[in-house]
């Protein structure tokens, strides 16, 4: 049983362990949330998530289908509800869990989301997010395993904080900042910026529940050409040439055409 240490991840081992026991039984173990990172509340220090969205578990699954594995398990799939005491508005809305989403879950052939590829590599504390700064001598590189990309452009999204909006809560407003300039390559071809379309939202498929998604105005957008991506791991290199300190929270790579909200 793999265990991305209690988060849900695209970024896993399954193919190795496969290849290493190609006679066992291999499961996947997926939580309620794709991240967990340290916010303030006032003068004391607490957690905020970004919670498991129907097309993060089914692509999680699938990816995990596709690179060997034979199921999924979960673990603390309960806390979508509110726990350790911690306010809705600090932390985002609580629901019961979407126990409706598992039955998809259950083999490759019942997944109907659509691609949707994400950066969650573990769970390391108190946060896993990348601070920037203008001054670094090496641009920040990171893969992305996509099973089975679809052949058509597809937008590389970003989101990134300025160095006070990394420790705000749920409902703090964003600062109006300049986002700086940056530089992305994936698989060493450079990205042309694209606008980050507005019927994209905070997230680009509908959701029941929105918490830890943060402001439209916090992600920024490039266009991935056709073909580009391969099925595999993908070489991320990101890179900010100009601007004021920023923090790299999240990243995602969808195919605009399969947003129906």
């Amino acid at each position: 049983n793999l265990s991305p240490s209690s988060i849900i991840s695209e970024q896993t081992d399954v193919a190795l362990v496969r290849e290493l026991v190609p006679e066992a039984t291999v499961y996947v173990e997926l939580g309620s949330y794709a991240h967990r990172w340290k916010i303030m509340i006032g003068d004391k220090r607490s957690d905020n998530w970004r919670r498991a969205s129907k097309e993060m578990l089914e692509n999680a699954a699938r990816t995990a289908y596709g690179r060997g594995a034979d199921g999924i398990t979960l673990f603390n799939f309960v806390y979508y509800r509110s726990f350790y005491s911690i306010k809705d508005e600090h932390s985002g809305p609580s629901i019961q869990p979407p126990f409706h989403y598992l039955s998809a879950l259950a083999s490759p052939e019942t997944l109907t989301a659509p691609p949707y590829y994400y950066y969650a590599p573990d769970d390391r504390m108190p946060q896993w997010e990348y601070r920037f700064t203008e001054k670094d001598a090496k641009p920040y590189v990171f893969f992305m395993d996509t099973y089975r990309p679809p052949q058509a452009p597809l937008a590389f999204r970003m989101q990134v904080l300025g160095e006070a909006e990394q420790k705000f809560y749920e409902t703090q407003p964003p600062d109006r900042i300049d986002r700086g300039q940056w530089e992305v390559s994936i698989n060493g071809q450079k990205l042309e910026r694209i606008a980050n379309l507005e019927s994209w939202g905070v997230y680009p498929f509908a959701v029941e529940f929105p918490g830890g998604l943060g402001y439209p105005e916090q992600y920024l957008a490039w266009l991935v050409p056709k073909g580009l991506l391969k099925d595999g791991k993908n070489e991320v290199s990101v890179r900010l040439v100009k601007g004021d300190p920023m923090w790299f929270r999240w990243s995602e790579i969808f195919n605009p055409d399969d947003i129906k909200k």
